[in-house]
């Protein structure tokens, strides 16, 4: 009876051998297990992090866009402008006819340039503001009170 147990020995070894092996392998398969459960959860925090960014991304499109919209806005608007400016008659000419009359200015009287007439399609007129009768007070910020017509001209 020794002798049978004393042969098994040896297969015995080889069985507990197999088994270590076999627990190594079932530990490192573990050990996998684990580093999932490790990576799903670094899954799950990139997820939500690359929702955060969408969102981000979404508010600063909207943002973007509603500047957009505001500077196409500015550009048709200066764009009118410089239409309205280029469809002004040549800039050498404004077509005002121009006199020297006698006013009373603050209790004195004094000559001032006053405007007699427009010439139809020129800038003066067109611009609509500038009107016959009225006193021309300066040119490009020069006083023209006391100046001789020929100067302001």
């Amino acid at each position: 009876d020794l002798k049978a147990q004393n042969s098994t020995i040896p297969t015995m070894r080889d069985n507990i051998a197999t088994s270590k092996v076999t627990i190594r392998e079932l530990e490192g398969k573990l050990g996998d297990l684990s580093d999932m459960d490790k990576l799903k959860a670094e899954l799950a925090a990139l997820r939500s992090e690359k929702l955060q960014l969408v969102e981000q991304l979404g508010e600063k499109q909207q943002e973007l866009n509603l500047e957009l919209i505001k500077v196409k806005e500015e550009r048709d608007q200066l764009k009118s402008e410089m239409d309205r400016f280029y469809a002004l008659p040549n800039p050498c000419g404004v077509g005002m006819g121009l006199d020297l009359t006698v006013r009373e200015v603050q209790g004195a009287r004094t000559e001032v340039l006053s405007v007699i007439d427009l010439v139809h399609g020129m800038s003066a007129y067109n611009c609509g503001v500038i009107t016959a009768g009225d006193t021309l007070v300066e040119v490009d910020g020069t006083l023209t009170m006391g100046q001789k017509l020929d100067n302001v001209k």
